[in-house]
């Protein structure tokens, strides 16, 4: 049986849905080490957040864990996207969690999982280098020193130094 959960404000407007299949569950409980959280910004008619709650297999093929159409980003409607999720997963918490760089959701995962390990998804990292490095006068080949560091590094440790 499916699991949802439907939330709606003082006013009865949509807060918040969360949806979750059984086959989802049955996944989670094999492979609940890693899952990312990703939001995708107001493609939707009502202009509200659509997130996934995403894992791989080891298949290396992408499945979902749920998904949530959330009113705003705040750290109060994160949690509760969290509890809900957790809860709908037999609180088993995952190791880590791959999230963009949204203060809301880091401060809602450091409330409900505190233990967690949590990183910022590399695609959300990359996407940002031109904003980030527009400054730099040798923009191209900062940008290209970084994405080496990043993509063929075996350690921070390894390849820390880009001056060299």
């Amino acid at each position: 049986m499916d699991f949802f959960f439907i939330d709606t404000d003082d006013a009865k407007r949509l807060n918040k849905v969360l949806w979750v299949h059984p086959r989802c569950r049955v996944a989670y409980e094999e492979f609940n080490d890693v899952v990312a959280f990703d939001i995708t910004y107001l493609v939707n008619r009502y202009k509200m957040p659509f997130a996934t709650i995403v894992e791989i297999n080891h298949h290396g093929q992408s499945i979902i864990l749920g998904c949530a159409l959330i009113s705003n980003e705040d750290v109060y409607l994160f949690k509760r996207v969290f509890t809900t999720w957790l809860s709908s997963m037999r609180d088993i918490h995952p190791t880590a969690i791959l999230i963009d760089q949204c203060e809301s959701i880091r401060g809602a995962i450091r409330q409900v999982m505190p233990n967690m390990v949590h990183q910022f998804c590399l695609r959300h990292i990359m996407c940002k280098l031109p904003e980030k490095f527009k400054h730099v006068n040798d923009f191209n080949g900062t940008v290209k020193k970084f994405k080496a560091l990043v993509y063929d590094s075996l350690t921070i440790e390894e390849n820390w130094d880009m001056t060299a």
